[in-house]
């Protein structure tokens, strides 16, 4: 198939799937990259699996996140128009849509007249959910901010009813966006490099505990400090966190940094790692803990088990899906007391702690590679062509 590749996607989880994605696809299909600007190629580049490269170039303020949105709406609009013209007229089989860092669903599904097949992670809704941090608390800042936030939550849905076929990651994110847009998305799973992310017999493994995520509080960081507090001193291990210098609030670092204090827990940040750098700390550490509020679905997870690590988790959203309680990890209810006696079960348990780390490894190797999803997505691309051709 001839088909075109849109993104406007910061660094993260998604641009690395877009990565994946098309890594594996441009094996068998011819793909063309449109994108507004080069910027997002920085990590995870996409370019070196494209045939043709389009760049629409989109203007660059130095705003604040908020300002800068609201003055990037129309000459996104307008960059939009102009790919959506460019894509029609190379007559592609269809266009492959990722989210847009501005509008969420791209503005690109309103004016494609060729066939729109777009994978969206999660709603702009989210933004709502009480566990993301409220910048403005008082009036009439606050309440600026909601008028802002739903006037691009309008938008976000309107945006993603233009697309011809819709799909997610997970079942909780079909779920959630079901009840934000109206629809009910096809799921295809993502995945892990298990020629990458394995384990290190090399690597001697110490009594650390590792949580990924940025230094937001809805990564769960404050949780799994509580939960680390609640284990007697002599048998408390200590806490790596590990997280993106480009997503960071530093109030919130001074207040894990003082959490962490009150409980005498030992903790440590790392910011900015390359995957090679993240893979040691895997394969370093004992234990992986997932406390994040209603992740979507987390590679985190699945990574730290194709290293052989056993994850810890919150029985919540999307890790349901990765984690079999007692087979490949532990999932419980938020309460930090039963958080604490599944990771003392895991550090005192050699036994189970090496079944674990077994299965782990075979479970994303079975299901969760890259490979595997690319398939799924390739058999949903071809179903929608031949669909519309029908």
């Amino acid at each position: 198939m001839k088909i075109a590749l849109f993104h406007n996607l910061p660094p993260g989880g998604a641009k690395r799937a877009v990565f994946e994605w098309t890594k594996q696809l441009s094996k068998v299909h011819k793909i063309d990259l449109f994108i507004f600007n080069d910027k997002s190629e920085t990590t995870w580049d996409v370019k070196p699996f494209a045939n043709k490269i389009f760049i629409q170039n989109e203007s660059q303020k130095k705003l604040p996140k908020e300002v800068n949105r609201l003055f990037s709406l129309i000459p996104i609009i307008f960059q939009s128009k102009k790919l959506a013209n460019k894509i029609d007229e190379e007559k592609y089989d269809l266009v492959l849509t990722m989210q847009c860092k501005i509008t969420n669903s791209p503005f690109l599904l309103r004016f494609l007249k060729t066939p729109s097949f777009y994978i969206c992670h999660e709603p702009m809704a989210r933004v709502f959910e009480p566990h993301y941090p409220k910048k403005y608390i008082t009036f009439p800042f606050n309440f600026l901010r909601k008028i802002g936030l739903n006037f691009f939550i309008g938008i976000d849905k309107k945006n993603a009813n233009y697309a011809d076929s819709i799909c997610t990651t997970s079942y909780y994110s079909r779920e959630r966006l079901y009840l934000c847009y109206g629809l009910f998305p096809k799921v295809i799973y993502p995945g892990v490099d298990t020629n990458f992310f394995k384990p290190i017999k090399r690597i001697v493994r110490k009594k650390i505990i590792l949580s990924v995520g940025s230094l937001f509080p809805s990564k769960g960081h404050e949780f799994v400090i509580e939960s680390l507090g609640r284990i007697n001193k002599s048998e408390r291990p200590s806490l790596k966190i590990i997280h993106g210098a480009h997503q960071y609030l530093t109030s919130y670092k001074i207040k894990l940094k003082m959490l962490a204090k009150k409980y005498n827990v030992q903790v440590s940040f790392v910011s900015s790692i390359d995957d090679k750098t993240l893979l040691k700390e895997y394969n370093s550490s004992k234990i992986t803990v997932c406390a994040n509020f209603l992740e979507p679905l987390g590679l985190v997870a699945l990574e730290s088990m194709a290293c052989g690590t056993p994850v810890v988790a919150i029985k919540e959203a999307g890790l349901r899906e990765t984690i079999v309680n007692n087979k490949n990890g532990i999932l419980t209810d938020r309460d930090s007391l039963e958080f604490s006696k599944a990771i003392m079960e895991l550090i005192k348990n050699q036994d189970k702690w090496n079944r674990m780390s077994k299965n782990g490894i075979k479970c994303v190797s079975d299901k969760w590679t890259w490979e595997f999803s690319a398939k799924s997505l390739d058999k949903y691309l071809k179903s929608f062509i031949g669909k519309q051709f029908s």
